[in-house]
């Protein structure tokens, strides 16, 4: 997912059925929702042989 420039908040309500039975399911993060923001010009790291190491980028 990217959010592009801005900061987004969601949830998603799913809809279910199984046979004759259905319902909807809300996933969140423990009753709010998830939230995501623009990550560009942020720092990127990786692991090499057990150590965090900057992810070379260029």
């Amino acid at each position: 997912m990217n959010p592009g420039k801005c900061h987004c908040a969601w949830k998603v309500e799913l809809r279910w059925t199984d046979g004759r039975v259905s319902g909807t399911t809300v996933i969140d993060d423990n009753g709010k929702p998830f939230h995501i923001t623009d990550s560009s010009g942020l720092p990127v790291f990786t692991w090499q042989e057990g150590r965090r190491v900057p992810e070379d980028r260029s």
